[in-house]
């Protein structure tokens, strides 16, 4: 009988202290608590604005920032006469608010083109701290567009720091800091919402280092990885009904000597044809987009501004070989 107390007192109070933290959340939305959230605010904004200002036939870039910092879509522009607009951001939000974004733009006869890093492919993207946070405060209605189950899981994700902050260190200070984060965040962008000022001469060899502190992707090694596709798969339906054409590509990642042995290459193969085998348009493959340490700014997926040009014309010349 004690233990069904015990059992009982157990169950109640974790559901009491659920339901307490979903209701501080809820109550914490719309204040900052960390500056990852005005900076993709920064990027988002000035995209969305540079997207009413195309007419319907552009190509819309989505993906995280190995997109945001390896495409340069005036290559593409200029290669394709087609209006094209970078719309990547982070690689920490989930796919499912990338194409809640990307929808808020597409029309019917324009092209989307989703080159997302290979993390999307593994598993459900785990909402992080920082994609809680952004999504908690500044994602507008997706919110609302979610299931109950979806919208939980975001508000559990939510930092610690996020409530005390919300109540006791939020005011008009704060907002101001964290507004001019977001217009610095949106100065970086250029007028199709690519990343500028990540010249190899401005590299700095911390920055450098940390291209190559990350092993190869498991992914593009491994084959029969169970290849996670449900949420690009519902996004290219969507594009169909809407009369969008959806493409699919890969990032720009470096070049390890592992991704080139035979069961590397089975991986990849695996992945492509994976893709395929769900009709979705599939351009070039993963070794397309390998590139030497050397032309990464600070991390392995962000290129500098020299080689984001570079894997710009590779990327439209294969674009054209599939008739765009």
């Amino acid at each position: 009988m004690k233990f069904a107390f015990y059992l009982a007192g157990l169950i109640l109070g974790s559901f009491a202290s659920y339901t307490g933290w979903i209701k501080a959340v809820e109550a914490a939305e719309g204040k900052w608590s960390a500056m990852s959230t005005p900076s993709i605010m920064g990027w988002y904004v000035p995209k969305r604005a540079a997207a009413r200002k195309i007419d319907a036939g552009k190509m819309v870039v989505i993906g995280g920032s190995a997109s945001l910092y390896g495409i340069d879509t005036n290559v593409l522009e200029a290669c394709l006469h087609m209006p094209t607009l970078n719309f990547a951001s982070h690689a920490a939000l989930p796919l499912d608010y990338h194409f809640y974004e990307a929808k808020r733009v597409l029309e019917k006869g324009d092209t989307a083109l989703l080159v997302s890093e290979y993390i999307y492919y593994e598993l459900p993207l785990k909402i992080n701290s920082v994609s809680a946070n952004y999504l908690l405060n500044r994602s507008g209605k997706f919110l609302d567009k979610i299931n109950k189950d979806r919208r939980a899981e975001i508000m559990l994700a939510a930092p610690l720091s996020m409530l005390p902050d919300a109540f006791f260190s939020y005011d008009e200070e704060t907002a101001n800091r964290f507004r001019k984060a977001a217009m610095r965040a949106s100065q970086m962008l250029d007028s199709r919402g690519n990343m500028t000022g990540h010249h190899r001469a401005t590299r700095e060899p911390v920055q450098l280092a940390a291209v190559t502190s990350l092993g190869p992707i498991q992914l593009l090694c491994q084959p029969g990885t169970n290849v996670q596709l449900r949420e690009i798969k519902d996004f290219a339906k969507w594009c169909e009904k809407k009369g969008i054409r959806m493409y699919v590509s890969f990032p720009n990642t470096v070049h390890c000597s592992e991704y080139d042995t035979p069961l590397a290459l089975q991986a990849q193969s695996e992945l492509v044809e994976t893709l395929k085998s769900q009709g979705i348009g599939v351009i070039g493959k993963p070794a397309d987009f390998f590139y030497p340490a050397d032309d990464f700014y600070d991390s392995n997926y962000h290129l500098t501004t020299e080689a984001a040009h570079k894997r710009s014309t590779k990327l439209c010349e294969l674009l054209k070989q599939a008739g765009l």
